[in-house]
């Protein structure tokens, strides 16, 4: 059980940057973006919806990729998968550093730029996620597996608690 508690820590500070998406982005995407695609404005709102989209459109090709790479003997292990899942929601915020250049000289980020960055968080999220879930069902003693389920979302909550207030 002490394996257990870094994969809660690393799982905690996880959440706590993927879901600045409901306030450091969207306060970002109201002030400083362009929101409109093609001339098309559309409201600041509709960049919640991006994650859930794609998590429905990758999900399917995620499963495809890891039952094929299984087949040939190749998939990665899962520190690999959840250390990946970690280094790109790190790696969106690096991303976030494009439009914020862009805004601190008065213009306005494109729309693609929030975009990519939840892009880079949902793969982060599609690796990690599951991931975590079956190491905890795993490394649980079977009479606990519930209980440790639990612990898993309590990380979810631990990250979520720090993401009250905007980081920008």
């Amino acid at each position: 059980m002490s394996a257990y508690i870094w994969f809660f820590v690393a799982a905690a500070v996880f959440w706590m940057i993927y879901d600045q998406g409901g306030s450091t982005l969207a306060i970002f995407a109201d002030s400083s973006a362009e929101n409109s695609v093609l001339g098309w404005e559309f409201p600041v709102s509709w960049y919640q919806s991006v994650n859930p989209v794609l998590i429905m459109a990758l999900a399917p090709v995620f499963a495809w990729f890891w039952l094929a790479l299984n087949r040939r003997g190749k998939e990665p292990s899962t520190i690999v998968k959840f250390g990946s899942g970690l280094v790109l929601v790190g790696a969106s915020f690096f991303l976030f550093l494009a439009p914020l250049s862009i805004a601190e000289g008065g213009h306005k980020a494109a729309a693609a730029w929030l975009v990519a960055i939840y892009f880079t968080q949902t793969v982060g999220e599609l690796l990690l996620s599951p991931v975590g879930l079956s190491v905890t069902t795993k490394m649980a003693p079977v009479k606990y597996a519930s209980q440790m389920m639990g612990v898993w979302f309590l990380a979810v909550t631990a990250g979520d608690a720090t993401t009250q207030t905007p980081i920008i």
